[in-house]
């Protein structure tokens, strides 16, 4: 989308003259300059690598990627503390830190849309549909909890909120095509189908 990558160079411009205009020192400056943009080009080297990649492959191997980002998780809690918080790898020699947190969020919303579109998908009974929720819940929680022992509080309420919008997103169209099918919305809603991208709801009162 050319409207999301002009989007991206403005944030990096104006990102990069901040960094300039707050440094006192001039040499100071373009050592954060040169930093910054070191982590753009890496940042962009992996956008390109996973965008290539088809996202049925996230979903499949969720687990994997579940697990490296937990297994990170853990390992940085015996990292040497930075302002308080044990949260970064540092790559002295490249002058970099790595947040394994910054990894999880990605992580954690592929985990999540995969179980939502399971618990849809997949006939279940009451009692095997509420064991798959618990164990979704305790998964999800765990890295969680990990992330606030270091403590990283503003990234653990992030991820928190991130996932719980999903959530609440996915009760209110499944409640929305329930009723639907009861007619109980049909006077307040305008459905329309477009392929495979499923059903689009739009909330607008019928005038007769």
């Amino acid at each position: 989308e050319l409207k999301i990558i002009i989007v991206l160079i403005a944030i990096i411009s104006i990102g990069l003259l901040a960094l300039t205009s707050a440094s006192n020192a001039p040499e100071n400056g373009y050592g954060l300059i040169t930093k910054q943009v070191v982590s753009i080009v890496i940042g962009v080297i992996a956008a390109c690598i996973v965008l290539s990649i088809d996202y049925e492959m996230y979903l499949k191997y969720w687990f994997v990627f579940y697990m490296v980002s937990l297994i990170l998780l853990i390992l940085v809690l015996f990292t040497d503390s930075v302002n308080n918080a044990r949260s970064w790898f540092q790559i002295e020699k490249l002058g970099l830190a790595f947040q394994p947190s910054e990894i999880t969020k990605i992580v954690l919303i592929i985990m999540t849309a995969k179980f939502l579109a399971t618990l849809k998908k997949t006939s279940m009974s009451s009692k095997t549909k509420m064991i798959y929720i618990l164990t979704m819940t305790a998964l999800l929680l765990l890295p969680i909890g990990l992330i606030v022992i270091q403590p990283d509080f503003g990234t653990a309420m992030v991820i928190f909120s991130s996932i719980l919008a999903m959530i609440l997103l996915w009760c209110t169209i499944t409640l929305s095509i329930v009723l639907l099918q009861y007619n109980f919305l049909r006077p307040f809603l305008t459905v329309s189908t477009s392929g495979s991208s499923g059903i689009l709801f739009s909330l607008q009162p019928v005038v007769s």
